[in-house]
């Protein structure tokens, strides 16, 4: 009897571990198919239609790869009972789980809202005039707003990656590469140029913060590696242009040399669409990097929006032997070791009509 108890005993126990693991299996399936789909920030656009029901939200969902699993949606509208699904235009991200899906879903959708895209690469001016295009500020509120001392001072003490720097008088833009170039979603064309800047902001801290050993580790201070990159980012089109442009700065600096990059030229002479023939080298200006007193050093600040790729390559440079590259009309990057290689490279681009000229 005792023998037949305690093996009646151990099949309960054995049942009952096997109910209980596969319940922790379960529990765990059911939410990792609430989980996003990506760790990665990917925006897609989705129209929900008119009258649509629940089930066809999570089909619709599951086609644009925003979801893991479109029943498991469905399970989980049911059982918490959700309602106020609305229709129209939405943007949702793979990064968003199920309940942050849902959440938007039950919000306004964008067409009652206006979008502004910043385009990695874009200066003040042209930020400024893209506000004025999409809002109801003109541009002079953004340049009016960038002047204003408090302001600046409210936005050092706020975040962490913005110093002192900004506040020198030798810049054209007190906050020149600190606006992150994204897509930005607002209420209506009321926001103000605060509200725009503070979406670009909280962005750029965003991304930094993703950098904060590099940046701990860097002997450039964050005010220069935003400059580095911006000057990255508007020499390079790919991020293997970026990785191997930023790697020709870096033994520059480590040499001495001067950079010698055209858009710093440019920006110092305010002229648009630049193109080596533009280049004034002895233009008097912090930001000209052609000029001699520049040699070893960083223009006093950045020159454009820098993306997250031009600020990866910057702190996280790769090696290379590389002290020259040039870009062809065709936008392709070549990249040499002597300057008698790049004279020659030039040549070979003059010969094939290739050269800007």
């Amino acid at each position: 009897m005792i023998k037949q108890g305690v093996n009646a005993m151990k099949k309960i126990l054995l049942i009952s571990g096997v109910v209980l693991l596969i319940f922790i299996v379960s529990f765990g399936y059911y939410f990792y198919q609430l989980s996003p789909v990506s760790s990665e920030s990917k925006k897609i656009e989705v129209l929900i239609p008119q009258g649509s029901s629940g089930s066809s939200i999570a089909d619709l969902l599951s086609k644009k790869g925003l979801i893991r699993n479109a029943d498991v949606f469905k399970l989980y509208l049911k059982v918490y009972n959700v309602k106020g699904l609305n229709y129209g235009k939405y943007i949702l991200n793979t990064n968003m789980d199920v309940p942050k899906i849902i959440k938007t879903l039950q919000g306004k959708p964008v067409a009652d809202k206006i979008v502004i895209s910043f385009i990695e690469g874009y200066d003040i001016p042209k930020i400024a005039k893209k506000i004025a295009n999409s809002t109801n500020n003109t541009e002079e509120d953004v340049y009016a707003l960038l002047k204003d001392e408090s302001y600046l001072d409210e936005l050092i003490a706020e975040y962490w990656f913005i110093k002192s720097d900004i506040k020198n008088d030798k810049l054209y833009y007190p906050l020149e590469g600190y606006l992150f170039p994204d897509t930005y979603f607002f209420e209506n064309k009321d926001v103000t140029v605060k509200d725009v800047f503070r979406a670009m902001l909280k962005q750029m801290d965003k991304v930094l913060s993703q950098y904060k050993e590099e940046i701990a580790l860097s002997k450039f201070t964050i005010h220069e590696i935003l400059t580095f990159a911006s000057i990255v980012e508007k020499e390079s089109l790919t991020k293997s242009d970026g990785d191997l442009v930023a790697s020709v700065f870096y033994n520059r600096l480590e040499k001495k040399w001067t950079l010698g990059s055209c858009p710093t030229n440019c920006y110092a002479t305010r002229t648009e669409n630049c193109v080596p023939k533009k280049v004034v080298p002895k233009y008097q200006s912090p930001y000209n990097t052609y000029l001699e007193n520049m040699g070893g050093k960083l223009p006093v600040g950045p020159i454009s929006s820098p993306g997250k790729n031009a600020i990866n390559s910057v702190l996280k440079p790769v090696k290379s032997d590389y002290m020259w590259f040039v870009a062809d009309k065709n936008t392709k990057s070549y990249f040499y070791v002597t300057n008698s290689e790049r004279e020659k490279g030039i040549a070979d681009l003059i010969s094939k009509g290739l050269w800007f000229d």
